[in-house]
């Protein structure tokens, strides 16, 4: 076996396992942002049923851009396709979460959600990677 082909093999397995770990931080800010707003939502008297879409998208924008930043700060390198990866692989969780809890179908509001993941992945991935150090 050549060098350089076992260097590639785990390359692919540290930018699945940065991804990995990015979705996992990813999932527990989701779950906790979520929670945020269900507190919110039940203390006040009216529900507006037009502002739930927005919340969730944002709340996972939000939690897509965490899953990005640690995912290339396991990494290490190439913020945005660990970002996106992070990104993406978080809708897979949550698309597949919601399909078998509640049979959610496929719709334009689950791709727009999708591609803004992914997006917000990579924006953390990218800005993680290229944050400057802190001098002491």
């Amino acid at each position: 076996m050549k060098p350089g082909v076992e260097q590639k093999e785990h390359a692919w397995a540290k930018w699945a396992l940065a991804a990995t770990g990015g979705c996992l931080v990813g999932a527990l800010c989701c779950t906790f942002f979520l929670m945020v707003c269900a507190l919110a939502l039940a203390a006040s008297a009216q529900v507006p049923q037009g502002l739930l879409s927005p919340l969730t998208l944002a709340v996972c924008g939000l939690s897509a851009f965490a899953a990005g930043m640690t995912a290339a700060k396991l990494s290490g390198e190439r913020g945005l396709p660990c970002g996106a990866a992070a990104g993406l692989l978080l809708f897979l969780l949550i698309s597949l979460a919601g399909y078998f809890l509640v049979q959610e179908p496929f719709s334009a509001a689950l791709a727009t959600k999708g591609a803004v993941m992914a997006l917000a992945g990579a924006l953390g991935g990218v800005l993680m990677v290229n944050r400057r150090p802190r001098r002491k």
